[in-house]
């Protein structure tokens, strides 16, 4: 079964672009592409600059289109918008020391967000 990710560079932007959203049938294989270089020309582009790019949500299924075409990726970046971090399971494939790094991050960004349940979990 496919599956849809969202990578987060908000940190180090390219361009216009802070987020990257694909689909692929095996997601650790193709992060893995991701880190190495030789998937998309975006991330190809980030690891020339030396960015980080971690995979912050998942979604089941072939989306990609859907949530491509919605244009506002930062929403649905748990990074970017604590909303998506409280509505949303974070995905399976960041360990519990990423979550506790994003927690930590959205808190950055705004104090008031540590009093919210879902980012209180991962601190």
């Amino acid at each position: 079964m496919r599956q849809t990710y969202l990578l987060c560079f908000a940190d180090s932007p390219v361009g216009h672009s802070s987020h990257y959203i694909g689909s692929t049938q095996h997601l650790p294989t193709r992060l893995r592409q991701h880190r190495c270089g030789s998937a998309a020309a975006l991330t190809r582009e980030l690891k020339r600059r030396g960015g980080k790019f971690p995979c912050v949500r998942t979604w089941q299924g072939d989306r990609e289109n859907e949530l491509k075409a919605q244009k506002h990726s930062a929403r649905l970046c748990p990074l970017c918008n604590p909303q998506a971090f409280a509505t949303q399971k974070i995905s399976q494939t960041i360990t519990l020391r990423d979550k506790q790094k994003f927690a930590a991050h959205v808190v950055r960004k705004n104090p008031r967000n540590a009093e919210n349940p879902s980012v209180q979990r991962y601190l």
